[in-house]
């Protein structure tokens, strides 16, 4: 069964001296829906040694991490990678453009399908290769929408709740949406077997809905009959997607306590990492001109995201500083650790201990820039070659002073 953790950085591990002869690079891909296809840019420049982030030398990462739609990168890049990165970032770039993107010849992208869309009689794509497909898909949806709402009628007049209460819980987003081909995708072209014999680790994080912690999943969970439910989980947008079923529990989008899966790559024993996300600085993001539930929601997820992940990015280059401080037996300025954080307990484990086990991080980091961001659930083609493209430009564009990476002290 997967482990409980929290994302707050931390460097045990590995000693020094092995970290520092050859750093442990590890590739951490953040949730973000549609705008996930920036990552696969980034992983093309980076794979082939394309950035300066690498030395113009093609990153070799032993832990791969991912949430949300950074799991299905992952998950896709660990199947593919046995071909070389060329072929895996190429085949993933297809997948994403012709497969997962809304485009012609489909009748929905393959990220969901809106359930009963009466749209779909007046699509001529939909009625290929089947000219009764959707008319048999509408009956279909519409049972599973009657079952549906015939469940929620009866909790209605039965429930013990305010009327305005029963009333809201009326409403199920994710009734209306099906994640079936979704599914179909990552039956497909997810290799199982692959990911279990990669050579890479693989860490997938996904949120118990119940006990409202959060799972990590590594290549062992990966198993025939739990595989693609994980990845599916682990993209399980609250509201959006249902929650998933693996081994009796219910699980659903990482994102919800982990976004950016930065302290499994740590605790697995990574030094150099690659973090690839989605959210710019929100002052950047400008205010819907039209306030809507989806837009509100969209921007809070916006700045909760960015704030954990900058927090965690700060957390790093502060026990840094706490390291070399006790390395070095000197001060760290200006920028000593406030009283009771992660950092003073680092430290203080150190001489307590007079352990090496704390080790130096460097953190690259990358995300689209916020006039090119989509939204959550935009899968229209020309915007995703829009993001692969970006990705790749900015990557082999890396500045680390404009990114505010975290690199060694010197």
């Amino acid at each position: 069964m997967p482990s409980a953790t929290d994302n707050r950085a931390s460097a045990q591990g590995v000693t020094p001296s092995a970290a520092e002869a050859k750093p442990l690079q590890a590739l951490v891909l953040s949730g973000g829906g549609a705008a996930a296809a920036y990552e696969v840019g980034v992983m093309k420049a980076l794979l082939t040694g394309q950035s300066p982030a690498t030395r113009f030398l093609p990153l070799d990462p032993r832990i791969v991490s991912g949430t949300s739609a950074g799991s299905v990168n992952a998950s896709l890049f660990l199947s593919l990678a046995q071909s070389g990165p060329d072929s895996a970032t190429s085949d993933m770039e297809q997948i994403w453009l012709d497969e997962i993107a809304e485009g012609t010849g489909k009748c929905n992208s393959g990220a969901f399908r809106i359930r009963a869309n009466p749209m779909n009689f007046f699509r001529s794509r939909c009625y290929a290769p089947n000219p009764t497909a959707p008319f048999l898909q509408f009956a279909q949806d519409s049972s599973v929408l009657a079952q549906s709402f015939l469940s929620r009628g009866m909790s209605f007049f039965s429930g013990q709740d305010s009327f305005e209460q029963r009333a809201l819980n009326l409403l199920n987003l994710s009734t209306l949406i099906s994640s079936e081909p979704f599914k179909d995708i990552l039956t497909r072209r997810v290799s199982l077997p692959n990911i279990r014999i990669s050579p890479m680790e693989l860490r997938i994080a996904a949120t118990n809905w119940q006990k409202g912690d959060v799972a990590l999943f590594n290549n062992h969970d990966m198993t025939n009959e739990n595989g693609v439910p994980i990845i599916m989980a682990s993209s399980a947008i609250p509201g959006v997607y249902p929650a998933v079923s693996i081994k009796g529990e219910l699980y659903v989008d990482g994102g919800v306590l982990m976004n950016t899966p930065l302290k499994p790559a740590i605790d697995a024993g990574a030094s150099e990492l690659h973090i690839v996300y989605m959210d710019p600085d929100i002052t950047n993001l400008p205010l819907p001109s039209l306030p809507s539930t989806a837009n509100d929601l969209s921007r809070m997820m916006a700045i909760v995201f960015g704030n954990a992940i900058n927090r965690d990015i700060e957390t790093a280059r502060r026990t840094n500083q706490a390291v070399s401080f006790w390395k070095n037996g000197t001060g760290i300025a200006d920028d000593t650790p406030p009283e009771g954080s992660v950092l003073v307990a680092a430290a203080a484990e150190q001489v307590t201990t007079r352990s090496l086990r704390h080790r130096l991080l460097t953190v690259h980091r990358y995300h689209p820039s916020a006039s090119r961001s989509v939204g959550l659930l935009s899968f229209g083609r020309d915007g995703l070659r829009d993001l692969i493209d970006l990705g790749f430009r900015e990557t082999v564009e890396h500045s680390c002073d404009k990114n505010n990476c975290v690199v060694l002290p010197s």
